[in-house]
Formats: structure tokens, C-alpha cells, sequence
């Protein structure tokens, strides 16, 4: 059974923590708030890095399929007027020479389709087979985007087309495979994902380690303080060599321990001067009374004794009055 290690005060009684309140101990806040606040900022940094990464992947896939956009503008420019007179059949890397239109796509192959502006394709090249590439209407601007052929990743590009007067008549859209880089970057979310609460346990470990190598002077500070009570209050918290914050508080608390040991010499002296202020007319009642009931006495040095004894008893209550408004002055 464990041993419950009860701290103790100048008074000797057991300090009692406050019933009803669970309380972490300075090592493991001070390794707690530093993990949560590097998590944080760790999640913001693996978060940047990977949608950079991202878009630094895309932009190069996007900048290819402008490069294709622009050749294949060019190509049909130098033809009919026609908005429709593109040739998809002329391009070496738009032919699928083989059967499978999943299998088949290469990662160096350009995918184009043609679409109305209603979305009808119009046309599309060989190499996708009986797939199509997804078309988002309304669009008056470039679009690039990320879909799927089929089950292919894609980037993809969506052109308009208009005619002489600048009418939309229908898109463009251009697209390159981008499995590879698809899977690179869920090679990296996985690593990241995998390593970053393996990170923050390990931070978590050390800074704990570390947290309570510092505290360690300010334990000693408290075993130290500790074996102070009121019959060695002439004990003092060694000094740290060197000068910091836990310096300032050993010395703050020698001086505390300084003060309260003149008040308690002060305490002792005041309760043994008034013991003595109290038993000396006490002493003296006692030994006149004493002597009164002997023999009897003449009238006249009993009434003297008697004024003695009354004079004596004033003066004890003066002293007890003074010691009862000391006593509500300190309360």
C-alpha cells in the first residue's frame, strides 16, 4: 500500500488539500501547455507544408495543360472559322493502342473533349475511350480543376469557346493523369498524419523530463521549508548559487522565516514578562495572607495588610485590562 506524504506547517498540522479539486502537478502543466501550444503550431505548419506542396504539384500540371490549350487554340486558328474545327485525331499522345481504356492511359497522355455549352460532348479523343472528362457549366473563365477518368485522377482544364462575336458555343477541356502525383501526396499525408502525434508524445516525454529537472531546485526549496517548524526556526533555505527568480524566492522566504522568528522570540518574551508581572503580586497576596492567619493581629496591621492586598489586586487588574486590550488589538 502506497505511503501518502502528509506536508506539515510551522504549527506542526497537516496541510489539507482542498476536497472535491484534481490538480496537475507544475511538471506536468508546464509539459501539457507546452505540447498543446506546439501541436498547434505544428498543425499549421504540417498543414502549410502539404497544401503547398500541393499546389506547387498542380502547378505544374496546370501550366502543361496550358501549354496543350494554347497549341491546340493555335492549331484550330490556322484552319476553318469554324468554333468546332479541331482535329483530335492527328496527335500521337491522343491514340490508345491498346484495349483497355482503364489500364491503357498512360501518365505522359493529354486527354481533350469537346462539349457544347449545354454539356453534350461533341467530340473527345481516342485515348479516353468510353470515358469523359467532367464538365461544369456556366463557366466564363478558365477552370482548372481535379476529377477522375474514368477511375484515372486527372487534372483538367475547362476552356470556353466562343465564336467571332464572342459568344460561348461551347468548352474545351484538356486533361493529363496525375496518379502518380496523387499518390505521392497521399504518401505524404500519411507521413505526416503518422509522425505528428508520434511527435507531440515524444515532445510531450521530453518536456516533462526537462520540466522537472528545472523544478527540481524549487523541491528542494520545499523539503526545505518543510523541516522548518517553530522549535528550529532558527533554520534557513540554502541560496541558490545562481541569482534568478528562485534565488529572490529562498531569500524572500528567509526573511518571511526572519520575521516570524522575532515574533515568536517577541510572543515568548511578552507571555514570560507578564507571567512574572502576574506571580510576583500574587506571591505577595499569598505571603501576607499567609502570615495574617498565624496569630492574631491588632486591628490597625490588619487594615494594613487588608490595603496591601486591595493595592496588589488593583495592580493585577490593571495588567490583566492591558492584556485584553492587546489581545483585541492583535485580533
Amino acid at each position: 500500500m502506497p505511503v501518502i506524504k502528509k506536508h506539515t506547517g510551522l504549527t506542526g498540522e497537516p496541510l489539507r488539500s482542498v476536497p472535491g479539486k484534481f490538480s496537475l502537478s507544475l511538471r506536468n502543466r508546464i509539459a501539457l501547455y507546452y505540447t498543446i501550444a506546439t501541436a498547434v503550431l505544428l498543425a499549421l505548419v504540417f498543414t502549410l507544408v502539404f497544401f503547398t506542396v500541393e499546389r506547387v504539384v498542380f502547378n505544374h500540371f496546370d501550366e502543361e495543360l496550358d501549354r496543350e490549350v494554347s497549341e491546340i487554340l493555335e492549331k484550330q486558328s490556322h484552319g476553318r472559322s469554324d468554333v468546332w474545327n479541331f482535329d483530335l485525331s492527328d496527335d500521337d499522345s491522343h491514340s490508345d493502342e491498346s484495349g483497355d481504356h482503364d489500364h491503357g492511359k498512360g501518365d505522359d497522355e493529354e486527354f481533350i473533349q469537346l462539349v457544347s455549352q449545354t454539356g453534350k460532348v461533341i467530340a473527345r479523343s481516342a485515348n479516353l475511350a468510353g470515358d469523359t472528362l467532367a464538365f461544369q457549366s456556366g463557366g466564363q473563365q478558365k477552370r482548372f480543376r481535379t476529377s477522375a477518368a474514368g477511375r484515372l485522377a486527372v487534372r483538367q482544364v475547362q476552356v470556353p469557346l466562343t465564336d467571332s462575336k464572342g459568344k460561348i458555343e461551347g468548352y474545351l477541356l484538356a486533361a493529363v493523369p496525375v496518379r502518380d502525383a496523387v499518390t505521392i501526396l497521399g504518401d505524404l499525408k500519411q507521413v505526416l498524419l503518422v509522425s505528428y502525434p508520434a511527435i507531440i508524445l515524444t515532445l510531450f516525454i521530453l518536456t516533462r523530463v526537462i520540466a522537472g529537472r528545472s523544478i527540481r531546485p524549487v523541491e528542494e526549496v520545499i523539503a526545505s521549508a518543510e523541516k522548518i517548524t517553530r522549535e528550529n526556526l532558527d533554520r534557513r533555505i540554502p541560496l541558490p548559487r545562481n541569482q534568478d527568480e528562485l534565488y529572490r524566492l529562498s531569500a524572500t522566504i528567509n526573511a518571511l522565516l526572519e520575521r516570524l522568528q522575532d515574533a515568536f522570540q517577541r510572543e515568548k518574551q511578552f507571555t514570560s514578562d507578564a507571567s512574572h508581572e502576574l506571580k510576583t503580586p500574587l506571591a505577595s497576596l499569598k505571603g501576607t495572607l499567609e502570615v495574617l492567619v498565624r496569630k492574631p493581629r491588632e486591628r490597625e496591621h490588619y487594615e494594613e495588610r487588608i490595603l496591601f492586598c486591595l493595592k496588589e489586586l488593583d495592580r493585577m487588574s490593571r495588567l490583566i485590562d492591558q492584556l485584553l486590550m492587546l489581545a483585541r488589538y492583535e485580533s
